[in-house]
């Protein structure tokens, strides 16, 4: 799934905070079968590294910067030449 806007970014984050809840009630109680909590456990885990991932990707494309800090120069050059660096901008 992609994130097509700040709506839709929003419904995630809220969706990520109830899955985050009910990771920690299911860890807290120690239930009838342990196996599974063990399998529900993983499956939260999984959907709520899901989620993670797709409002990183959301934010980063949404950010042109995503991952450049405003004081790293940004790097030019071409392969097999030397990079030249130039100031942000």
């Amino acid at each position: 799934m992609e994130l097509k806007d700040e709506r839709e970014a929003e419904v995630t984050r809220e969706k990520l905070r109830s899955l985050e809840a009910r990771y920690q009630a299911v860890s807290q109680d120690p239930g009838d079968d342990a196996h599974i909590q063990e399998l529900t456990l993983r499956s939260l885990k999984r959907m709520i590294n899901q989620m993670k991932e797709e409002i990183a990707r959301y934010e980063s494309r949404r950010s042109p910067r995503a991952g450049q800090s405003a004081a790293e120069p940004a790097r030019t050059g071409r392969p097999g030449r030397a990079a030249r660096w130039i100031a942000p901008g």
